[in-house]
């Protein structure tokens, strides 16, 4: 969050309850409009779309939820000056940057997980191996596509797993490209490895040009996370709590086991995707309580320093800083009530 701002009474659940600006249940006393910001209709976002469809745990609380289709890194300039009110993407070096010089934005919440036999991940190709299993001395010298280049959620295991083979990360060229993008150049050739994500690594597997030889990310470790900027963070964060709570009943209610499996037309329609896709996937976790990992900031924060151009600061931003602990705290008391 940015300077001076914090968690103070006046922004507080507490504080805007005896207000009665929203009650204990994060029910706003007048009906409001929240807008997010996510990159496209996924399977990553069902939770979002589910909830501008109008899910009632966001109905009931008087919110509404409109999405604004961007990427992350055009989302935080708008979030910061309060021209658009969150994203559900994940943190990227812009926001720590824009953190670290004042900026009004904060994650509030993760967003899924992994399943442990999940294939997103890297996958390399196989023309390019020489016959041989893959091993990590074979990416030295060679490009990575990656739709975030080096700035991303991503490469937070790709660094880890280069600096467990004793590979500097200036050994590998990590190539800004789309997923399609990476997945015509694995066919002919333009890319060693790529970051290829669910269900597009079935089309991968089944054409047979690229293995998967890596997870994205450690099992545990959030692929993303909903984050405001100021127009929540300091004006009107009672619809912050509202819909950080809406989100965890949703989690809850809608999304805990296999909550995928025999749903997949409807979330198709939601999102306007083929069903045979979703039909590929596994299904993605949604823990409760929310929480993110102990030093989860800090973890993109070590993993941008392996290159020297990317953070404009020198020492590490504080957790408190990247995370507004506030929603999430409200959000898990309501699960533990109920």
């Amino acid at each position: 969050m940015g300077d001076g701002d914090d968690t103070s009474a006046a922004g507080s659940a507490e504080q805007l309850i005896a207000d009665g600006v929203m009650d204990e249940e994060g029910v706003l006393a007048e009906p409001a409009t929240i807008t997010i910001a996510t990159a496209a209709p996924t399977a990553f976002t069902i939770p979002l779309y589910m909830a501008a469809a109008g899910h009632d745990a966001f109905k009931r609380r008087n919110l509404t939820v409109k999405i604004e289709n961007m990427p992350g890194t055009d989302s935080y300039p708008l979030m910061s000056t309060g021209q658009l009110d969150g994203n559900y993407s994940a943190p990227d070096v812009g926001m720590f940057n824009a953190i670290h010089n004042g900026a009004d934005l904060a994650v509030v919440a993760p967003t899924q997980i992994q399943a442990e036999d999940a294939k997103d991940g890297l996958y390399c190709r196989v023309d390019d191996m020489g016959g041989k299993p893959f091993s990590w001395d074979m990416i030295r010298g060679k490009k990575i596509g990656s739709s975030q280049a080096n700035r991303g959620v991503s490469m937070i295991q790709i660094v880890k797993n280069l600096k467990e083979n004793d590979i500097p990360v200036t050994d590998v060229e990590v190539v800004q490209m789309s997923t399609a993008d990476q997945v015509a150049a694995l066919e002919k050739g333009g890319l060693f490895c790529g970051l290829i994500q669910e269900p597009i690594t079935a089309t991968v597997e089944e054409a047979g040009h690229a293995v998967f030889v890596a997870r994205q990310m450690e099992f545990g470790f959030p692929n993303g996370s909903v984050a405001f900027g100021k127009s929540i963070l300091r004006d009107h964060p009672e619809r912050g709590y509202a819909f950080v709570a809406a989100l965890a009943e949703l989690y809850r209610d809608e999304l805990q086991g296999e909550w995928l499996r025999g749903r997949e037309e409807y979330f198709a329609e939601l999102l306007g995707q083929p069903v045979d896709a979703l039909k590929k996937m596994t299904t993605p976790i949604y823990s409760l309580p929310m929480e993110f990992p102990e030093n989860y900031a800090r973890t993109f924060d070590q993993t941008w320093r392996s290159w020297d151009d990317l953070l404009q600061y020198d020492e590490p931003l504080p957790e408190d800083k990247v995370i507004d602990q506030r929603f999430m705290d409200f959000a898990n008391k309501l699960l533990a009530r109920d």
